[in-house]
């Protein structure tokens, strides 16, 4: 089997497994506790946020454990204006490619009376003139991801901070580090963003986890109550081996080798055509003269495991807006495919992907 779908998901490591068999066995305490077993699974989720807040040189107590990266989005977006509805503008700024978890976040506050501007994508990158010339008092913040989910596209968050500091204006930035994290360096006292969004299972972790990097000061309501953990962000029992397996996936992770991506498109047919510009080296989106469905189950057939996009927008049936933003026409979007690798994947691997995708055209 070679598994090219890790855009979607990725395979939990044997670290994450193993440190997360250890805690279920043996750490089985609710943090919250006062006696000894609680206090052990409090220690499990402090080296955990430690490790997470070293990662993109934060400080410990700007991280937050949510229980997906999707509630994470939505808490990042919607907990922030909620809280400061009153003393920032009704004005935001999304760009057209985010995931479905944002941009579906800001057609909802559209309804509740938001002025919504949607970023355009120029080059594969976001039309970073567009958001100098809309970008005012009243904008009380702006979401771009760092790396997009469908075409692997790099996004430069520190052109847009310098942008927001040109124009004094005190607009907070949120970005999706979801596709990005581990894979581009990150450093928040220069990467440009005030809130930062993370998910375990894109790295080799565990479904299920994700987290929050608010720079501090910057206030930000839950959107459910209960125990008040997570410093109230995220109420409810926190998932310690979920915890544990994120900081085993951090310290473990290991890249793709990006010299395998070079010789993946080297062996490509030349008739075959490239979607992904400007991007980072373990997504590649690429078009065929046969209708993604297809092309995909007949790769399913060969042992070879691709998507045809997001697996989010698949699910509810969605055409691809993300790749019309691209500048992707109708007819390519229909026969495209994703592949995202990983470290697990070899040279022989990469070889004989190219080959049976040369022999479907």
């Amino acid at each position: 089997m070679i598994y090219l779908d890790n855009a979607a998901t990725t395979r939990p490591t044997k670290k994450v497994i193993g440190k997360m068999s250890e805690v279920f066995e043996n750490f089985y305490g609710n943090p919250s506790s006062l006696h000894n077993l609680g206090l052990e699974a409090e220690n499990i989720i402090t080296s955990a946020r430690k490790a997470l807040a070293d990662s993109i040189s934060a400080e410990d107590s700007e991280i937050y454990f949510a229980p997906s990266g999707t509630l994470a989005n939505n808490t990042a977006i919607l907990g922030f204006l909620r809280r400061n509805r009153k003393n920032v503008g009704n004005k935001i700024l999304c760009s057209a490619v985010e995931h479905s978890s944002v941009y579906d976040v800001f057609e909802e506050l559209k309804n509740e009376g938001y002025e919504v501007v949607e970023i355009p994508v120029k080059n594969f990158s976001p039309d970073y003139d567009f958001i100098y010339r809309n970008i005012d008092i009243n904008t009380a913040l702006i979401s771009v991801m760092a790396v997009n989910n469908e075409t692997g596209a790099v996004f430069d968050i520190s052109k847009i901070r310098d942008i927001v500091e040109q124009k004094r204006l005190r607009t907070i930035i949120h970005s999706d580090l979801i596709q990005g994290f581990m894979k581009i360096p990150v450093d928040v006292r220069d990467f440009g963003a005030d809130i930062l969004t993370f998910s375990a299972h894109k790295i080799g972790g565990p479904k299920g986890i994700g987290g929050l990097y608010i720079r501090k000061g910057i206030l930000i309501e839950p959107l459910y109550y209960g125990g008040g953990q997570e410093k109230n962000l995220f109420s409810g029992t926190e998932n310690v081996a979920a915890i544990a397996g994120f900081s085993a996936a951090i310290e473990g992770y290991t890249p793709f080798n990006y010299d395998l991506y070079d010789l993946f498109l080297e062996n490509l047919n030349e008739k075959i055509v490239i979607n992904s510009k400007n991007n980072l080296k373990s997504i590649l989106n690429i078009s065929l003269d046969i209708r993604s469905e297809i092309a995909l189950h007949m790769l399913e057939s060969k042992g070879i495991f691709v998507s045809s996009g997001s697996a989010c927008s698949q699910k509810k049936g969605e055409k691809n807006r993300v790749l019309k933003s691209f500048g992707v026409s109708q007819g390519k979007q229909d026969t495209a495919l994703r592949l995202s690798f990983s470290a697990d994947i070899t040279r022989d691997d990469i070889i004989k992907t190219a080959e049976v995708i040369n022999n479907l055209l």
